[in-house]
């Protein structure tokens, strides 16, 4: 793709007082408004650090409820999400409360028979198993009717969500969700769905007098916060990294076999590992299967078990591949050239519509609605380019009538529709998305961190950047540009979809790779502008580096 390139705006910091990092690394976190001493805590994000658990608004009140719930020996039933942030919730929470001493079990619903949220599967088991509690993680904050329900058949609900609320707040025993504060600053405000519930649960055994027990490690919750659409800073950042920690010295039972089977050495493993790798995975049995696989995992104490959970993900996986790639390959052959993608189909399997959605996102750089009715009614994902708030346009849209049902982040979204909306909701979104409308937010961006030299291109640059780890919304990897390069060698690689380039930078010879970038040899021509993200090579090992290619142009000169 290409991109206009921008200098990432912040303010601005002495990098000089920075220490322990490489010069470009130190200036990065400078022109992100780190301080010397701010900057030193982010790179050392400590345990002790995490936020006190009764500072999130309502999460004294829900520990309490889960505590005395507890204390009398009710049934618990945890209501849960299919993707990685709901099953990994999911599964802390059972173990946690099983821990404590509560016969607590979980509902994660089908994705295709069910939907998202708490649905009518899930309350009826609770009515009528004899549950006394009803915890929900990752998901509830819309559930007006259905906490309604829940409560009229004598069960207390506490929920435990962090997705954008509605204009009306269920009735719940408890209601912990960080979006409904206003602290934006808070180190607790941007938690996943897993964090929150982690949050409540160290509550809940703090009231019980059991302290900081194993089962509330953030192991899983790491994996769910790295997965998640939330910035990766303050107390996230604390918990992932305190998760991959306890994941290379001692990982439970389910995610040691998934690391295996995925081929992922525990000692090695890095934030990238769980986005990019368990992640997925965890997610697939939602996508194509159903979630249980997930959580079943997760909660499993037997090796054996285990292994043959890992075996069947995997398989999960590979179908949920070639099924986007057909996603993928149809929505893009389709959409058109215009502020927004709209599409619908009755063949594409609704499992994959997000990831379809995000690529296309990526490749064209407009919002992009993908929904299938294969099944009947339609069911849909939404994705738009950051800083573009979807979410509000489909909140908009429900209003309108356009669509049935709604929910989710600022960027990424699920929804339902009748299939004779589609046309209208097509049109109501190419009018949203119109560039007199919003222009600035639509159009394709690249921001640029800062310059490297060809010497600063070296292995000591890539640890300095590791430790600005886990990357993500809110801290994203830096992108850096290199001037008045020309290719020594260029070769086609990976079935002739990538380009390898040998460049030289500054006088200093260097290695590249562009994915999905082979179309653009000839650019590489004459001397170029590189915009990159600096990596270990992991292909040719030792101290060798590699730039990851992420646009070029001819080479101006001058400030970017």
């Amino acid at each position: 793709m290409r991109y206009r390139w921008v200098p990432r705006s912040s303010v601005e910091n002495d990098p000089a007082g920075i220490v322990g990092v490489p010069a470009p690394v130190a200036a990065v976190l400078a022109r992100r408004g780190f301080s010397p001493g701010a900057a030193a805590a982010f790179l050392s994000p400590e345990w002790g650090s995490l936020s006190p658990w009764h500072s999130i608004p309502g999460a004294d009140r829900a520990a309490e409820v889960l505590a005395d719930a507890v204390r009398r020996g009710e049934r618990v039933l945890v209501h849960g999400d299919f993707d990685a942030d709901g099953v990994t919730a999911a599964a802390t929470a059972v173990k946690v409360l099983r821990a404590l001493g509560a016969r607590a079990d979980w509902h994660v619903p089908c994705r295709f028979s069910e939907g998202y949220g708490i649905g009518d599967t899930g309350i009826e088991r609770a009515l009528s198993e004899g549950y006394g509690l009803f915890l929900t993680v990752d998901c509830g904050i819309g559930a007006v009717e259905a906490v309604e329900r829940l409560r009229r058949g004598g069960i207390s609900v506490v929920i435990t969500d962090h997705h954008l609320p509605g204009p009306v707040l269920p009735e719940a025993e408890a209601v912990v969700d960080p979006e409904l504060s206003g602290e934006d600053g808070a180190p607790w405000r941007r938690l996943s769905g897993a964090g929150v519930a982690l949050m409540v649960l160290r509550g809940a055994a703090w009231k019980l007098g059991c302290g900081d027990m194993p089962e509330l490690e953030p192991d899983l919750c790491s994996v769910g916060t790295a997965c998640d659409v939330v910035d990766l800073l303050g107390d996230n950042r604390v918990l992932v990294n305190r998760g991959l920690s306890v994941l290379r010295t001692r990982p439970s039972t389910g995610v040691a076999a998934l690391m295996r089977r995925a081929g992922i050495s525990r000692e090695a493993i890095r934030a990238r590992d769980l986005s990019y790798v368990i992640g997925p995975r965890l997610n697939s049995a939602g996508r194509v299967s159903h979630a249980d696989l997930a959580v079943r995992l997760l909660l499993t104490d037997d090796p054996r078990e285990a292994a043959e959970l890992a075996d069947r993900l995997e398989e999960c996986n590979s179908l949920r591949r070639e099924l986007d790639a057909d996603v993928f390959a149809d929505a893009g052959s389709r959409a058109g050239k215009g502020s927004c993608v709209v599409l619908g189909s009755d063949s594409w399997h609704p499992g994959v519509l997000g990831i379809a959605a995000g690529r296309l996102v990526e490749k064209l750089a407009v919002p992009v609605v993908l929904v299938s009715f294969r099944d009947g009614p339609g069911r849909g994902s939404a994705r738009s380019p950051d800083g573009f708030p979807i979410h509000d346009i489909l909140r908009e849209a429900l209003k309108r009538g356009l669509l049935t049902r709604c929910g989710g982040h600022s960027v990424a979204a699920g929804l339902s529709m009748d299939r004779e909306k589609l046309e209208p909701f097509r049109e109501f979104m190419e009018r949203r998305t119109a560039p007199e409308n919003c222009a600035e937010a639509s159009r394709p961006l690249l921001h640029i961190d800062g310059r490297l030299l060809g010497t600063e291109c070296s292995r000591e640059t890539v640890r300095g950047i590791s430790m600005m780890e886990p990357f993500g919304p809110g801290n994203p990897e830096p992108v850096w540009i290199a001037r008045n390069a020309y290719a020594v060698t260029r070769d086609a690689v990976g079935r002739g979809r990538h380009l390898r380039v040998s460049l030289m930078v500054d006088g200093v010879l260097r290695n590249a790779i562009g994915f999905n970038m082979v179309q653009r040899s000839s650019e590489f021509e004459r001397p170029v502008d590189l915009a990159f993200m600096l990596r270990e090579d992991s292909y040719r090992g030792g101290d060798a580096v590699q730039l990851h290619l992420l646009d070029v142009r001819p080479a101006l000169g001058g400030a970017p």
